[in-house]
């Protein structure tokens, strides 16, 4: 996910949250696509990270609820950089911060708490993640964003990007799946 909302790390624990984050991928076009610096700066959905799906979106849904229900973890990375005083001023997130994190994953190094602005989000508990990453919870603590009603104003608007996407798919052609994605991406923010 290319999204400076998001922290780098976030575990998943709803799994309509899990499948329309990856429903509704937010990512960067790059070089290769030979689009227009403007168009470089934009986000993008790309469903899944699947460029080259020419199937209907709800048949990976469907296939991907069936994951979940076999007690699949999912977890969404931020590689962009988290927001720190503007959509252009942001917090790096370094190759080896995600890989250590991806790591802490796998080896089952970190416990995790809910993240209060996204019910069904968790993110790593200070003290598992200071162990392995020093420094990383305060540096990206959603609290402490610079700008913060900014801040929160684009979070509440890529969640309504995306539910927007997701309205606006062929989900339409299961509307009992459609409703619980869409009521999934709730803000939790005033």
């Amino acid at each position: 996910m290319k999204d400076s909302v998001l922290p780098p790390v976030l575990r998943l624990e709803n799994k309509y949250l899990a499948i329309a984050m990856g429903a509704a991928l937010m990512t960067q076009r790059n070089r290769a696509e030979n689009v227009t610096e403007e168009e470089l700066n934009k986000l993008v959905f790309e469903p899944f990270a699947n460029p080259f799906r020419v199937y209907e979106l709800y048949r990976d849904v469907e296939a991907f609820l069936k994951v979940a229900e076999t007690g699949a973890d999912f977890y969404c990375f931020n590689s962009r950089g988290y927001w720190k005083e503007s959509d252009d001023i942001l917090e790096p997130i370094p190759l080896n911060t995600s890989l250590t994190l991806q790591t802490a994953i796998l080896m089952d190094q970190l416990q995790w708490e809910s993240w209060d602005l996204l019910p069904g989000a968790m993110i790593p508990t200070r003290e598992s993640v200071e162990a392995i990453l020093p420094g990383y919870y305060d540096k990206y603590n959603t609290e402490l964003r610079g700008n913060y009603d900014k801040y929160i104003a684009l979070l509440k608007d890529r969640f309504r990007q995306r539910k927007d996407f997701l309205l606006s798919s062929d989900l339409t052609e299961r509307p009992e799946i459609q409703e619980k994605l869409i009521q999934s991406l709730q803000v939790n923010a005033d």
